[in-house]
Protein backbone atom coordinates (compact mmCIF):
# COMPACT_ATOMS: atom_id res chain seq x y z
CA UNK A 1 0.00 0.00 0.00
CA UNK A 2 2.86 2.41 0.77
CA UNK A 3 4.24 1.95 -2.74
CA UNK A 4 0.88 2.68 -4.36
CA UNK A 5 0.37 5.76 -2.17
CA UNK A 6 3.84 7.04 -3.14
CA UNK A 7 2.94 6.46 -6.80
CA UNK A 8 -0.32 8.41 -6.50
CA UNK A 9 1.18 11.25 -4.46
CA UNK A 10 4.05 11.63 -6.92
CA UNK A 11 1.67 11.87 -9.86
CA UNK A 12 -0.55 14.34 -8.01
CA UNK A 13 2.32 16.58 -6.90
CA UNK A 14 4.03 16.69 -10.28
CA UNK A 15 0.85 16.98 -12.36
CA UNK A 16 -2.08 18.32 -10.27
CA UNK A 17 -3.99 19.78 -13.25
CA UNK A 18 -3.25 16.99 -15.77
CA UNK A 19 -1.32 19.47 -17.90
CA UNK A 20 2.16 18.43 -16.81
CA UNK A 21 4.81 16.19 -18.30
CA UNK A 22 3.90 12.99 -20.16
CA UNK A 23 6.02 10.75 -22.35
CA UNK A 24 5.06 9.89 -25.93
CA UNK A 25 2.87 7.02 -24.64
CA UNK A 26 0.98 9.29 -22.23
CA UNK A 27 2.67 8.01 -19.05
CA UNK A 28 3.50 10.34 -16.16
CA UNK A 29 6.76 10.13 -14.19
CA UNK A 30 5.28 7.75 -11.60
CA UNK A 31 3.80 5.45 -14.26
CA UNK A 32 7.04 5.02 -16.24
CA UNK A 33 8.64 3.05 -13.41
CA UNK A 34 5.65 1.05 -12.23
CA UNK A 35 6.82 -2.29 -10.84
CA UNK A 36 10.49 -1.24 -10.64
CA UNK A 37 12.03 -1.21 -7.17
CA UNK A 38 15.80 -1.21 -7.71
CA UNK A 39 18.03 -2.87 -5.14
CA UNK A 40 16.11 -4.56 -2.33
CA UNK A 41 16.99 -6.30 0.92
CA UNK A 42 15.32 -8.89 3.12
CA UNK A 43 13.70 -7.48 6.27
CA UNK A 44 13.82 -9.08 9.73
CA UNK A 45 10.39 -10.59 9.06
CA UNK A 46 11.44 -12.06 5.70
CA UNK A 47 9.78 -9.48 3.45
CA UNK A 48 11.48 -7.41 0.73
CA UNK A 49 12.18 -3.70 1.15
CA UNK A 50 14.26 -0.96 -0.44
CA UNK A 51 13.73 1.92 2.01
CA UNK A 52 13.99 2.16 5.79
CA UNK A 53 12.20 5.10 7.39
CA UNK A 54 12.68 5.21 11.13
CA UNK A 55 12.21 1.65 12.36
CA UNK A 56 10.00 0.55 9.44
CA UNK A 57 10.95 -1.04 6.13
CA UNK A 58 9.07 -0.26 2.90
CA UNK A 59 9.12 -1.48 -0.67
CA UNK A 60 8.61 1.68 -2.73
CA UNK A 61 8.64 1.86 -6.49
CA UNK A 62 11.21 4.00 -8.23
CA UNK A 63 10.28 7.23 -9.98
CA UNK A 64 11.29 8.55 -13.40
CA UNK A 65 14.32 10.85 -13.40
CA UNK A 66 14.13 12.95 -16.56
CA UNK A 67 17.88 13.57 -16.86
CA UNK A 68 20.79 11.95 -18.72
CA UNK A 69 18.41 10.20 -21.12
CA UNK A 70 16.02 9.24 -18.31
CA UNK A 71 15.99 6.37 -15.85
CA UNK A 72 14.14 4.96 -12.85
CA UNK A 73 15.55 5.66 -9.38
CA UNK A 74 14.53 6.35 -5.80
CA UNK A 75 16.36 9.69 -5.86
CA UNK A 76 18.35 12.00 -8.07
CA UNK A 77 22.04 12.05 -7.17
Amino acid sequence: MASWMAHVVSGTVTNPLFTGWFDKRGRENSSKCEGKFGDTYVTATGGRANVKLGQRDYLLQENWVNADGGYCALSYP
